[in-house]
């Protein structure tokens, strides 16, 4: 098995009498013992379960994945019941392959708890390939960004996405990528881009030796203005994005 995509409510467990800590205790043994027989996840995917079932525990079970070695492909979506992301750091350095990491829209949509477990995976994932955060809170000039971002020199894409209406600072982002030296695809969609902004991080791609810099630095779609964050059940980038194997 080195494909696999779960909801949120396989991590519910057995409906019991017991303490919340009993809960965890178990369905993390249950999870654990799960990793342990398919060791060969490479792609994984954990998603918000459609039915709206009972709360889980997510931020206590997804730390497990740590023990997946081969790991190169993680998406979460959808999944509210998320803050801090522990999980973050807990890859970081257990899952050496980590290729691709997709956070889209998760926990509270207004706003980005995981950011500073982010920070771990910029630092240590040193075959990062393509990151992609869409969140409605967003703030796409947060310093645990672009502080730590030139530390993910492998990456090849970044897609960011956001609901904010903010100002960006052309200087923090292009200083950022530009080193980055193998960075060829940048989209930001944001409800305020400078007009010159994309030209500015082309330019910098093209000194770093990128032929066809895939650059898009875009409004949001007008329907996210119509309405509210807490039916942005679709809130991620349509455009293409680099293929990973």
């Amino acid at each position: 098995l080195k494909v696999l995509s779960l909801s949120t409510c396989c991590f519910s467990g057995p409906v019991f009498e017991s303490s919340t800590d009993e809960k965890i205790e178990e369905i993390q043994e249950e999870f654990t013992t799960f990793i342990t027989k398919c060791n060969e996840v490479e792609k994984f995917s954990i998603c918000h379960c459609k039915f709206d079932c009972r709360s889980c525990y997510m931020e206590d079970i997804l730390p497990l994945i740590s023990k997946w070695p081969n790991l190169k492909h993680l998406t979460v979506l959808q999944v509210k019941e998320l803050r801090t992301c522990q999980f973050l750091q807990s890859i970081a350095g257990a899952c050496p392959k980590l290729t691709s990491l997709d956070l889209i829209f998760i926990g509270i949509p207004r706003v980005c708890h995981f950011l500073p477990n982010l920070t771990y995976i910029l630092a240590k994932s040193k075959e990062l390939k393509f990151l992609r955060i869409n969140q409605p809170g967003l703030y796409p000039m947060h310093p645990h960004i672009w502080k730590h971002i030139h530390k993910a020199r492998a990456l090849e894409g970044i897609c960011l996405l956001t609901h904010l209406n903010t100002a960006i600072e052309n200087t923090t982002i292009v200083d950022a990528i530009s080193k980055l030296p193998r960075l060829h695809l940048f989209h930001l969609i944001s409800s305020t881009v400078g007009e010159r902004f994309a030209s500015a991080i082309k330019r910098v791609m093209v000194d770093n030796g990128v032929k066809q810099p895939d650059v898009k630095v875009k409004f949001p779609d007008s329907s996210f203005n119509n309405q509210r964050l807490t039916y942005l059940s679709n809130f991620t980038c349509k455009m293409r994005h680099l293929p990973l194997d």
